[in-house]
């Protein structure tokens, strides 16, 4: 589990650190990019990746809920405790303030691209930790799992549009 937590936040800061001086459409060509290389190497190299379709382990060996309910539960508050303490703290202060106005906090002394970093990897920790929890609460990890399969236009729902439309499908 934390292997997976650890991954999220590397690639979270690999991409923050290569993308966040780029603007406008450089920055969303190189995202997209980035995605779609990501995607085609963990289905090309089945043998690292074992393909895009990863059977997990249930946490808890059980097929009870009533585990998983104070688990997220717990995970939740814990998030909402984190965001509270964050939200009030320098470095939240920070944050903040370079996504409200960049110009602004650069002219007061704020180092807009490293607090841009730094809010890229929180939000990718925040990320991974909920995508190693419900990995493994459902069993498996696969794109399909949230109604999108490759380029998500094989499946023509509301779940689907809405996540295919940000990626420009």
């Amino acid at each position: 589990m934390p292997l997976g937590v650890l991954v999220a936040v590397a690639l979270s800061f690999a991409l923050a650190a290569l993308t966040l001086k780029m603007r406008g459409i450089y920055l969303a060509l190189t995202t997209w990019a980035f995605a779609e290389i990501s995607r085609l190497l963990i289905s090309a190299l089945y043998e690292i990746t074992r393909g895009d379709f990863l059977q997990t382990p249930t946490l808890f060996g059980l097929r009870s809920l009533i585990p998983y309910y104070y688990l997220f539960l717990g995970s939740a508050t814990a998030t909402g405790v984190f965001i509270y303490w964050l939200s009030r703290s320098k470095a939240g202060y920070f944050i903040w303030s370079v996504g409200q106005d960049p110009l602004l906090s650069s002219v007061i002394g704020v180092n807009v691209y490293r607090w841009r970093v730094v809010g890229t990897v929180v939000s990718g920790l925040m990320a991974g930790v909920a995508g190693v929890l419900f990995g493994h609460y459902v069993g498996v990890l696969a794109p399909s799992i949230l109604g999108v399969s490759g380029n998500g236009h094989d499946n023509h729902d509301d779940n689907s549009r809405r996540l295919r439309d940000p990626k420009g499908g």
